[in-house]
């Protein structure tokens, strides 16, 4: 069970002296004992007490997902891992084309070859195998679509540890909001139950109303004990992301902002254009065609050229019209026969199939990745709709209905358990309000990892409407 549907419960009502008159003079010295201190206004006719809490200027400023997404990228040991092994893709470029290095070739000879100017007795020499100049081409060719796809893989991960810390945050960010409503509703149902007993001791209130309340306040405080427990989850969860130690303490965490978005054309049109994903399966292709360039060319002859020295001594008896070295000097030409095809075949079939392949896997990342810019963008408007809906719509009428209720109590029209539906109602509409603007902070983390970059607002439509308001949770 979610903690939004555990902590769903029950609103108190908020009641004052001059609603209950019965309480007398007794209550109203409580009131004007514990309103200050709960953050209550005075009874009607008194001046309106300052609030107790500290002033929002004093506390501390909130920590922004942006924040937190710049600590991440400078710990993560994943981006560390992706960065070495661009590092190691790109020093692989420099030496593809390299020209391979001559051979040298010393022969000698136990027994000397007798020559017209005297015995052959050594050599040294050497060669050179020349690579084709294509097939250079195609070595550079695969070393720098190999580092593309590094580096493409370097950016999905960037993106990945940015959005995993953005919904950490928005997750954080709820929970807390769920504590904070909490809390709230628990120092009014302290509230209640004091007046509750002073209704009772006046005799003006039967016992099952300070039970009702009583068993609602037991239940908000169990609740408030489950939200401290996650919430310290939560934080050890963004601790982890950002490379602190799992119980760093951290700033109050900024509310998600709750706007408008591109339309999903422009967002499908720039994730074609940017998005790492679909980087990478461009480079993925771009490898495999290189990878088929140099299996093509596996079978073709490798020309070797050479130069040799023979050492040749003196002609014993010394030759007629001898001309010492004029034989030592040799040209060489070396040249591989492919007479069996089967290995460079299967290599150049199998290059071709890869080849395929990575088309293939380009043309389903591209629809995978566009359709999760679509889905995503429509959980986003989904959510920014539901919470203009709570804020402008739903959480009004629920007060109202809850004031109503509240007011024929009073009067003594109604049952202490109307309140009571009528409050939990309201706290259930504030933790759905939370809920969606989570799931919108949620979805927008989505929605920037689908697009390949940071989504931008959208000025107001013709109609008038822009990023809805929020109430402070």
């Amino acid at each position: 069970m979610s903690h939004a549907s555990r902590t769903r419960r029950v609103c108190l009502p908020v009641l004052t002296p001059s609603a209950h008159p019965l309480l007398g003079p007794w209550a109203l010295g409580l009131w004007l004992a514990l309103g200050p201190r709960l953050g209550h206004g005075a009874p009607d006719g008194a001046p309106p007490q300052a609030p107790t809490r500290a002033p929002l200027a004093a506390a501390a400023p909130a920590v922004t997902p942006d924040a937190l997404v710049a600590a991440a990228l400078r710990h993560h040991p994943a981006l560390a891992a992706a960065r070495a092994g661009v590092r190691a893709a790109r020093a692989h470029v420099g030496g593809a084309d390299a020209w391979p290095w001559p051979r040298l070739q010393i022969a000698a000879a136990p027994l000397p070859i007798e020559t017209r100017n005297g015995p052959a007795w050594a050599s040294v020499g050497v060669a050179w195998p020349l690579p084709w100049p294509s097939e250079r081409a195609a070595q550079r060719g695969l070393a720098e679509g190999r580092a593309a796809e590094a580096r493409a893989a370097t950016d999905l991960a960037r993106l990945a540890v940015a959005r995993a810390v953005r919904q950490a945050a928005v997750d954080l960010w709820a929970i807390e909001a769920l504590a904070r409503l909490n809390a709230r509703h628990l120092a009014l149902a302290d509230r209640l139950i004091e007046l509750a007993q002073a209704r009772l001791a006046a005799g003006a209130n039967v016992q099952s109303d300070l039970l009702e309340a009583q068993v609602a306040r037991a239940r908000l405080a169990d609740d408030g004990i489950d939200l401290a427990q996650h919430t310290g989850l939560r934080r050890a969860a963004v601790n982890s992301l950002i490379g602190q130690p799992l119980s760093a303490p951290l700033g109050p965490i900024a509310a998600p902002a709750v706007r408008p978005t591109e339309a999903a054309e422009a967002l499908m049109a720039r994730a074609r254009a940017v998005h790492p994903a679909l980087a990478r399966a461009a480079a993925a292709q771009r490898t495999a065609r290189s990878q088929r360039a140099v299996a093509d060319r596996a079978g073709w002859p490798q020309l070797t050229p050479g130069l040799n020295y023979t050492f040749i001594g003196t002609a014993d008896p010394p030759a007629m019209n001898s001309d010492p070295g004029r034989q030592a000097l040799q040209l060489t030409l070396g040249l591989t026969l492919p007479l069996w095809q089967t290995a460079p075949d299967a290599a150049a079939e199998a290059a071709r199939a890869a080849e395929a392949a990575a088309e293939a896997a380009h043309d389903e990342a591209e629809r995978q990745q566009l359709l999760a810019v679509l889905t995503q963008h429509v959980t986003a408007t989904s959510a920014a709709r539901r919470v203009a809906l709570y804020t402008d719509r739903v959480l009004p009428l629920a007060r109202e209905v809850a004031e109503l209720r509240e007011a024929r109590y009073s009067a003594g029209e109604s049952r202490f358990s109307g309140l009571l539906d009528a409050q939990r109602a309201l706290i259930g509409h504030e933790q759905a309000q939370i809920q969606a603007q989570a799931e919108f902070g949620r979805a927008l983390a989505d929605l920037q990892w689908a697009v390949g970059e940071p989504v931008a607002d959208t000025p107001p439509t013709d109609s008038g409407h822009a990023a809805p308001r929020q109430d402070a949770p």
